[in-house]
């Protein structure tokens, strides 16, 4: 299942990945009991079973649309790639917080904390208490149709929303298309 028809075959898209240095990119299989997610998140097991129904394959790469959107620490063993494919290798385009509703994190996008915690100061409100608040609020927001599901497929990411989305790529990639980026100790 392509979610990205709309564009020309042509057009080479370049997108950011982080792997295992154990884990090839150009060959073999992707076996995600070997994510360190899948062993740490029990609702991890269930989202990727059911995103690859959707995709019709459990055969994915997850990539950035930008390769500032990983930090790499000094004792981040994974290597970056940097991934040039065609429209064809895209197996669709996923908005980032989406999933992480899907699989039942407390993660959501920065911007709310810093418009919670100005919220705050504005109105002479403890900061602690009302992004607590705030928090709790936004994670319990059900979905907008009643199923995260129907909303984790985005069109082809802009500028504005490049950030939130993650890119999905069919595996395994041809040769041509992957390289490997220079090693660097830290983004920030």
């Amino acid at each position: 299942m392509n979610r990205n028809s709309s564009h020309s075959a042509e057009s080479v898209l370049t997108f950011w990945t982080w792997q295992t240095p154990d884990f090839c990119l150009t060959t073999g299989q992707v076996d995600v009991s070997k994510s360190k997610y899948h062993k740490s998140m029990p609702t991890i097991q269930t989202a990727y079973l059911e995103l690859a129904r959707r995709l019709d394959t459990d055969q994915i790469v997850w990539c950035y649309t930008s390769h500032e959107q990983y930090i790499v620490y000094p004792w981040d063993s994974k290597i970056g790639w940097e991934i040039r494919v065609t429209d064809e290798q895209v197996l669709g385009y996923i908005n980032s917080w989406t999933w992480e509703r899907i699989i039942r994190t407390k993660a959501y996008p920065p911007e709310l904390r810093d418009q919670w915690l100005q919220h705050a100061i504005d109105n002479d409100i403890d900061p602690d208490q009302y992004y607590e608040h705030q928090l709790n609020e936004y994670l319990s927001l059900p979905a907008p149709s009643g199923c995260w599901w129907n909303h984790l497929f985005v069109d082809k990411p802009t500028s504005y929303n490049q950030s939130d989305v993650t890119v999905l790529v069919r595996h395994p990639l041809p040769t041509a298309a992957v390289s490997r980026l220079a090693t660097t100790k830290s983004n920030g």
